[in-house]
């Protein structure tokens, strides 16, 4: 799993994790302004990608030091050279064509 800040919400978290039952990229939304600070699930389990991917997802932040890139990669039987990122922004999450990047 990764947690990254809502770049558009101090209050907000997203919660990235791969599928476990299910495969896939799922996120889930959390507001720490509910509960005396505690925090509410206010969205969960927005499946972003239903294929395989490898359990080492990470995250780094954008160079215009707001917004964040969400990093995975493929899973077929091995790691693939399958590199796809998320752009986590004021406005959502959006997905970004996948990479190929060098040998599996």
């Amino acid at each position: 799993m990764v947690i990254v800040p809502d770049p558009g919400n101090v209050n907000r978290f997203y919660i990235f994790c791969p599928g476990v039952a299910d495969h896939g990229l799922y996120y889930s939304i959390i507001d720490l302004s509910f509960n005396g600070g505690l925090g509410k699930v206010v969205q969960k389990n927005v499946q972003l990608r239903n294929d395989t991917i490898c359990d080492g997802i990470t995250a780094v932040r954008h160079g215009n030091g707001r917004d964040w890139w969400v990093v995975v990669r493929s899973w077929k039987n091995v790691p693939t050279k399958d590199i796809t990122a998320y752009l986590v922004s004021p406005s959502g999450v959006v997905g970004n064509p996948t990479q190929f990047i060098g040998p599996n």
